[in-house]
């Protein structure tokens, strides 16, 4: 692989990580909301 495509590859997998991070903490504060509106 030559630098080009090193550096997209990097940057494609940075963006998952992102989108699944995103993906994750919307669904806790979903979870979250759920749980309270629960309680009260």
């Amino acid at each position: 692989m030559n630098d080009e495509e090193n550096k997209f590859f990097i940057s494609q997998k940075t963006l998952v990580i992102v989108i699944l991070t995103f993906v994750a903490l919307l669904f806790c504060s979903i979870i979250i909301k759920t749980v309270i509106a629960g309680h009260l």
